[in-house]
């Protein structure tokens, strides 16, 4: 599910029933997240929505040992392992990364290190971080704002062409006040991409969004 609010039309509601294609692998089978194959079906509804173009995008395995956290939690599926994938477009869009809490900044969403820990999923973006900036050559001239969970980490890349400015704000870390982050970024559009569970429970998400 998505939960998408444009700052200039209103709360939009976009649901990804209809696109869930039941030949697709949608959760991984030892891990709670979706998986890459599910991110790029939601990415191809939200372009459709906004009438816009996807790109031709190339999968590329990032792991084929991924164990995730269903696997250690429950025992379960131990022997059992997952692919990580990434779908890389066939004309790249230059951009630059900054985690604004760690002060750095990087060519590149995926943190490889983590490949080699326990927790591969972290290849996107290295993990959960308070704020995400993201810079892109795009000629495209919106801001978008993502308030997310880990779910949100393999779907954003997918967005990059589309934006010059993608913020990612994760309300169970962020303290700053959002309304001047949002005005000092310009920003034009706000998307709500959460786990349903984390969005019910989340209490963070609804106090950082009310100011």
């Amino acid at each position: 599910m998505t939960l998408l609010l444009p700052a200039s039309t209103g709360l939009i509601f976009l649901s990804l029933f209809a696109a869930c294609d039941k030949a697709t692998q949608l959760y991984y089978r030892t891990d709670h997240h979706w998986t890459s194959d599910a991110a790029l079906l939601a990415y191809q509804t939200y372009n459709k929505l906004w009438d816009l173009m996807t790109a031709p995008l190339i999968p590329k395995i990032l792991s084929d040992s991924f164990k995730g956290t269903l696997s250690a939690s429950s025992g379960l599926r131990t022997s059992e392992t997952d692919e990580i994938y990434a779908y890389l477009p066939d004309q790249a869009t230059d951009y630059t990364v900054s985690l604004t809490a760690e002060n750095t900044k990087s060519a590149s969403v995926f943190d490889v290190q983590s490949l080699s820990t326990k927790s591969q999923y972290n290849v996107f973006f290295g993990g959960n971080h308070p704020e995400v900036v993201i810079d892109s050559a795009s000629e495209s001239k919106k801001v978008l704002m993502v308030f997310k969970d880990s779910y949100a980490n393999c779907f954003v890349p997918f967005l990059i062409p589309d934006y010059a400015r993608i913020i990612m704000i994760d309300p169970r870390y962020y303290t700053e006040d959002i309304s001047e982050t949002i005005q000092s970024n310009g920003v034009t559009d706000i998307l709500f991409l959460y786990n349903a569970n984390t969005a019910a429970e989340d209490h963070s998400l609804y106090q950082l969004t009310a100011q």
